[in-house]
């Protein structure tokens, strides 16, 4: 159901009749939902992308800081006050049982070594308010955040959001590159990060809006419904750089280019 009034809505037990009250309400579909993906799909402007023609471009604002954490013998916290997409980033709709996919590239700006702002990163120091950390292209895709939601194949089931967004590069294993110069740095290297990242959508799901955020883990599990409609699990570890582990974790706020709202359904 979406409410017409405000462009947002709410989905629940597959009626609008106990849908929360206060506005015009309409249908946007109901049972069987045919020709929706058994994985979660994207969702704009009460049009669900289900070929991969379709796709809408996005962008994306830090919501609070962005942090590279390493541990081990090299421990380290690269902090980002700011994040925003490459031009071009989109989210990419898909045939079934196939989940929705993005294309993305991340910008995170103002970063800074904790407690050696003069360490230079990627050529610029923590004081300059210029350092950058730019990730490779990546490829995300959609999926579920629990065993029972995948085998449900709902993401609307609960009060707090059930669906994940896996990013991981989009071609070969490396997530970003770090150059450390001089000012303090742990060394003077460059050095890639490799591996993949889990983000969860968070806030209650189901709600038609124009903006959405997501946080990306350190690390964490996600579901797909697979060809035999079982949950299959997934575990995503930490990053890899620099012979240590690398958590990656922050808040982005996800909005489609053009302010159409838009939400995750399946």
């Amino acid at each position: 159901c979406v409410y017409m009034g405000a462009g947002r809505g709410r989905y629940k037990e597959n009626t609008c009749a106990t849908a929360e009250a206060g506005g015009p309400w309409d249908y946007i579909f109901r049972e069987p939902r045919p020709g929706l993906t058994d994985n979660p799909q994207w969702y704009v402007d009460s049009n669900a992308l289900l070929e991969s023609s379709q796709s809408y471009e996005i962008t994306a604002t830090a919501n609070g800081t962005q942090t590279f954490s390493a541990t081990g013998l090299t421990k380290f916290n690269i902090t980002c006050k700011t994040a925003k997409l490459a031009s071009e980033a989109r989210i990419v709709g898909s045939v079934a049982p196939a989940a929705g996919t993005s294309k993305e590239k991340i910008e995170y700006g103002e970063c800074a070594l904790e407690g050696k702002l003069e360490c230079e990163i990627n050529g610029k120091t923590g004081v300059s308010k210029e350092a950058k950390i730019t990730t490779a292209n990546l490829a995300g895709k959609l999926a579920y955040s629990s065993a029972a939601s995948a085998e449900k194949e709902e993401v609307e089931e609960s009060s707090v959001s059930t669906s994940d967004l896996l990013l991981k590069p989009a071609e070969g294993s490396t997530f970003a590159t770090i150059k450390f110069g001089k000012g303090g740095c742990p060394l003077e290297t460059t050095f890639n990060i490799e591996g993949e990242v889990l983000s969860k959508e968070l806030g209650e799901p189901g709600i038609m809006a124009t903006t959405h955020e997501v946080e990306l883990l350190k690390e964490g599990t996600y579901w797909e419904d697979n060809s035999e409609k079982k949950a299959v699990s997934h575990t995503v570890g930490k990053l890899k750089g620099l012979f240590e582990s690398i958590g990656l974790t922050g808040k982005l706020v996800l909005e489609v280019k053009g302010g159409e709202p838009w939400f995750i359904t399946n």
